[in-house]
């Protein structure tokens, strides 16, 4: 036990309570008022401390508790709504957005647990709070109203968020710490071309984006903002990869639009496999949005193909028998786009034309649907990509449709 540099010791005189201080190392003083409350005081400003009480930390307890609270407080939400909507799924919370097309493409959350759409076609960037269901569309903003001018995002080691180009010629960052946007420190990249499409943070630091039409892979070093478009090429083509994930192993898998490979990226060497995992079906746009799955494994979600990719990277082996979408077949149109792992361990397809949000459970290998009565199966682009908000909630913000879209997994069954 520390020495005590200083201690002033309770006595009780008939009901008169008189103080207690206690100071250990001059650390900490715990105290008791005139009216018998005990004050625990430290002088660490950074909020990790912590107060245990017989070996239990007390904040961290409470905190516990109140995530319990709200869980419960979710779950009898779902309960009240489940005759009026899907259960847990939201599209009415968060509307007003607009009937424009292609207004967001990627959903982004950043380090201060805010959710970030990042301008497809739109002039500005789409910010959430979660927690408060605030929007706000006036502080970064400004851009071009061209059209795809931006896809793929990753939250680099400094906190800022790297937003990629398909159409645009610069590489966008956003600075949730200052509230601003630049898109003059990366540059070069012509106009036009759907030129890269996700982008994933790698273990040495550096943002790589997939090849969608362009000719070799993105690698963008935040460090120096600088861009290398010529350390990895790729073979030419179009939709060639629409989605990636890292895998534990350190490698970046990239799951195939067109090609009938997995693209396997090593950030060590620099270098890009193609020939270890191959023999997939032809077809356009099979899969679009990796996700790496609880238990190692990476997950492409289909957008034309009728069943969910497995990849292992352990193996180096693809599979897409074993979670057949049986459920729901509408063949031709761009399903799911993109998906999510909540805290459950299941992964959720975002819907793109499908009406029905994509429900895959690794740990039982099986996939349902669930509908939206108020989507039409092919009518609309509604939504793009997604983010686990701190909630616990699933939030994708709006490409064509006028509401985000918010799933809460405890409600999905």
């Amino acid at each position: 036990m520390a020495a005590m540099t200083s201690a002033r010791m309770l006595v009780a005189l008939g009901s008169t309570a008189v103080l207690l201080m206690v100071a250990v190392d001059g650390a900490a003083v715990m105290r008791e008022d005139d009216w018998g409350n005990l004050h625990i005081n430290t002088t660490d400003s950074s909020g990790t401390t912590r107060v245990l009480l017989n070996g239990l930390d007390v904040l961290g307890h409470l905190d516990m508790l109140r995530q319990e609270v709200e869980r419960s407080r979710r779950v009898a939400q779902c309960i009240l709504t489940q005759e009026k909507d899907a259960l847990g799924v939201d599209v009415t919370t968060l509307r007003g957005f607009g009937d424009a097309v292609g207004k967001w493409q990627e959903t982004v959350l950043g380090p201060d647990g805010k959710v970030y759409g990042v301008p497809y076609d739109e002039t500005v960037v789409l910010v959430i709070d979660p927690v408060t269901n605030a929007v706000d569309t006036t502080t970064m903003g400004s851009f071009s109203p061209a059209s795809g001018k931006w896809t793929g995002s990753a939250v680099a080691p400094n906190g800022k968020i790297y937003c990629v180009p398909e159409q645009s010629p610069v590489v966008l960052i956003i600075d949730p710490t200052t509230n601003t946007t630049d898109i003059t420190s990366i540059v070069g990249f012509g106009d036009g071309g759907d030129k890269w499409e996700q982008a994933v943070l790698a273990p040495n630091g550096k943002i790589y984006a997939v090849p969608d039409l362009a000719d070799a892979i993105l690698i963008i070093d935040p460090e120096t903002n600088s861009a290398d478009t010529s350390s990895i090429p790729v073979p030419s083509g179009d939709n060639k990869y629409l989605g990636a994930a890292l895998a534990d192993n350190g490698k970046i898998y990239a799951i195939p639009g067109t090609r009938t490979n997995v693209l396997i990226i090593d950030p060590v060497t620099n270098a890009a496999d193609g020939t270890t995992i191959m023999g997939l079906p032809d077809g356009n746009r099979k899969w679009f949005g990796a996700v790496l799955g609880g238990n190692g494994k990476i997950y492409g979600v289909p957008d034309e193909f009728n069943a969910v990719l497995v990849v292992d990277p352990v193996s180096n082996t693809a599979d897409i028998t074993t979670l057949m979408v049986t459920d729901y077949d509408v063949s031709g149109i761009t399903k799911w786009l993109s998906g999510v792992l909540s805290a459950d361990g299941r992964i959720f397809g975002i819907p793109f034309s499908a009406d029905a949000v994509l429900v895959v459970d690794p740990a039982k290998n099986t996939t349902h649907t669930v509908v939206l009565d108020m989507v039409a199966a092919g009518a609309d682009h509604d939504w793009l990509g997604g983010v686990l908000a701190p909630t616990g909630q699933i939030y994708s913000v709006p490409f064509d449709n006028d509401a985000t879209l918010i799933i809460d997994p405890l409600c999905v069954v």
